[in-house]
């Protein structure tokens, strides 16, 4: 099974919970999926930590898709951690939606709320 790089504590119970994987017809390819529910509060907050940037609210954090040459071993993965991780971590280089700012105000009056 792929390995999400995730910290332990963002991980949804059960390491195989929602994992599918499928052989391509010709059996050269090997591909593996994991599909959980949004994340909750406090999973966010430790990927929050470990990457240094404000995460979304809103994150599948626990999915992630491999694919993997079944001949060589050779694996290609991607998951959320190591794709937020690779987010510009300076203000100039910080990828912001369009309501980004209109939020940020309406946080600054919430931030007692929590899940």
């Amino acid at each position: 099974m792929a390995t999400t790089g995730m910290p332990a504590a963002t991980m949804a119970p059960g390491p195989t919970a929602g994992v599918e994987s499928f052989t391509t017809k010709n059996g050269q390819w090997k591909i593996t999926t994991r599909k959980q529910p949004i994340l909750k509060a406090e999973p966010i907050e430790e990927l929050n930590k470990a990457i240094g940037i404000p995460i979304p609210e809103m994150i599948f954090g626990d999915n992630y898709v491999a694919i993997e040459h079944i001949q060589t071993g050779w694996k290609l993965e991607f998951n959320a951690q190591d794709a937020l991780d690779r987010v510009s971590k300076t203000e100039e280089g910080m990828l912001q939606v369009a309501v980004a700012d209109a939020w940020k105000k309406d946080r600054e009056h919430n931030e007692d709320i929590k899940q």
